[in-house]
């Protein structure tokens, strides 16, 4: 917490305890400074949010897709292309100068809380669209586990007959091999 952070309530509670007050100029004196600290406040959170809202969004848009499948590629692919005009558009906001944030911290913040917000949509979407796809895949594999066990069960009595058979001829097989002929 910084200082501004300590003195803006302060300002708010001095402006509104000024509101109506005789003295000439006061109000307008007061509003005009919480008005000069909001801007400070919103300038420095906006600053402060920009580095670590990049850092968060540019691995975002350098996933490596390779050995992916072909539906995962494209659906990173198309998030990567709809999430790397957000980053340029907050590096360059990191980039303005600090007057030019302080006099459109306003405007600033709104834009942030946007870019936020888009990016938090796109996000909700790729998600969406894996979700559909690992029930799908599940869903397959379902279908695929259901006919090996379809196909084992009709092996099951055949599987059931070479047994039989085979103890069948072991009693021969074991004579064989104590006697090393075969009648």
């Amino acid at each position: 917490m910084n200082i501004l952070d300590t003195i803006l309530p302060v300002l708010r509670v001095a402006q509104a305890a000024t509101a109506g007050n005789p003295v000439p100029g006061l109000e307008g004196a007061i509003t005009s400074v919480v008005a000069l600290a909001e801007m400070v406040s919103t300038m420095k959170a906006n600053m402060d949010d920009l580095p670590d809202l990049i850092k968060r969004l540019k691995p975002l848009t350098e996933i490596d897709t390779v050995g992916c499948s072909d539906d995962l590629k494209q659906r990173l692919d198309t998030l990567k292309e709809s999430l790397e005009p957000y980053t340029n558009r907050l590096t360059s906001l990191e980039k303005k100068s600090k007057y030019k944030q302080f006099w459109k911290s306003k405007k600033y913040e709104k834009e942030i809380q946007d870019i936020k917000a888009s990016i938090a949509s796109h996000i909700q979407d790729f998600t969406f669209h894996n979700n559909i796809s690992i029930k799908i895949l599940v869903d397959q594999m379902s279908t695929k586990v259901d006919r090996v066990d379809t196909a084992v069960q009709r092996m099951e009595p055949q599987v059931g007959q070479t047994h039989k058979s085979v103890q069948e001829i072991a009693p021969e097989v074991r004579d064989v091999n104590k006697t090393g002929k075969y009648e």
